[in-house]
């Protein structure tokens, strides 16, 4: 297999960092009760769409969003140092973490806008998010991912 071109190598970061961030949001809901985890999956405020979808179709959605973030964070960053990787990461997770407001404002089943430890919980997971895309891109680079792994015998 061939190293992973910009565009695949998008794909593959968004996915795997999305899911990582669901992951993430579902632990610390599980843990603490703060509906963070709902609050990424929840599509009640769509037009035209049922409040409630199964799990999958809602995290499925959640991911169509991911793979074009993680395409702009290749394009972004393909170019640059890997330490330089790592900030851009943590600042598209940041920036990410910023829909807490507009999301929590617009649904009646997600914390409160006001709720400090929901909003730090949300706050971790985008920062887990952001750091997932800088590490699926340093592991190509390093060829860990997306190249033939040749074993002599």
């Amino acid at each position: 297999m061939k190293p992973l071109n910009g565009f695949k190598l998008g794909i593959t970061a968004g996915l795997i960092a999305g899911l990582l961030l669901a992951m993430v949001l579902k632990g610390f809901q599980s843990l603490t009760g703060k509906q963070v985890y709902t609050l990424l999956l929840n599509i009640d405020w769509v037009p035209n769409m049922p409040n409630r979808l199964p799990e999958t179709v809602e995290l499925a959605l959640h991911l169509v969003v991911s793979v074009p973030i993680g395409i702009l964070y290749v394009s972004l960053t393909k170019r640059m140092t890997t330490p330089r990787r790592w900030m851009v990461g943590l600042l598209f997770g940041l920036l990410t973490a910023v829909t807490w407001f507009p999301l929590t404002a617009i649904s009646d089943r997600v914390p409160a806008a006001t709720d400090l430890a929901a909003l730090l919980l949300w706050l971790l997971g985008h920062i887990c998010y952001g750091l997932g895309l800088a590490l699926i891109c340093s592991l190509q680079s390093r060829g860990r991912i997306g190249n033939n792994i040749m074993v002599k015998r």
